[in-house]
């Protein structure tokens, strides 16, 4: 496999939590430092606190049923959408589930996950688990405009 991102991360000496072949035929591999996805063609992509990611160990990884790849960490959830261009190379949107209560998710457990025949999907924590349907999640953005209190040109109040 080759490293198309050139970000210097490599397979080797890596400790691999989980491991999961999805519907495209992409192998994604969770270790202490991040995901590692290796694609068809044979390349290899890196995702990791660089790219969103909170905490890069990764704890484990499903497949939902619309082929997002959800992936858990000591101390969040995160959605990864895959999007394939017209070139055959794939982009990745990563994005945090935010909780009401962050700290209720704080303590998600390594190799603990399962997606059930109904589409849901389970993640275990030490004192139980977070059990959610992936279509009923809300996604939303919370773009803040920019807030001009005061404008200067040549030094002078406008």
């Amino acid at each position: 496999y080759k490293d198309i991102n050139s970000s210097g991360v490599t397979l080797d000496n890596n400790k691999y939590n989980c491991m999961l072949e999805d519907s495209h035929n992409m192998l994604w591999l969770g270790t202490q430092y991040g995901l590692f996805i290796l694609d068809r063609a044979g390349n290899m992509h890196y995702l990791g606190e660089e790219h969103g990611l909170e905490n890069a160990t990764i704890q484990s990884i499903q497949e939902d049923n619309n082929h997002d790849i959800w992936i858990s960490t000591i101390s969040s959830i995160y959605k990864i959408v895959v999007n394939k261009k017209e070139d055959n190379s794939v982009d990745f949107r990563i994005v945090c589930l935010e909780w009401s209560n962050r700290k209720e998710y704080s303590d998600l457990y390594e190799f603990c996950s399962l997606k059930l025949h109904s589409g849901e999907l389970i993640f275990g924590r030490i004192d139980g688990f977070c059990r959610f349907v992936p279509e009923n999640i809300v996604l939303t953005s919370c773009k803040t405009l920019p807030f001009f209190n005061s404008f200067k040109l040549l030094n002078k109040v406008i």
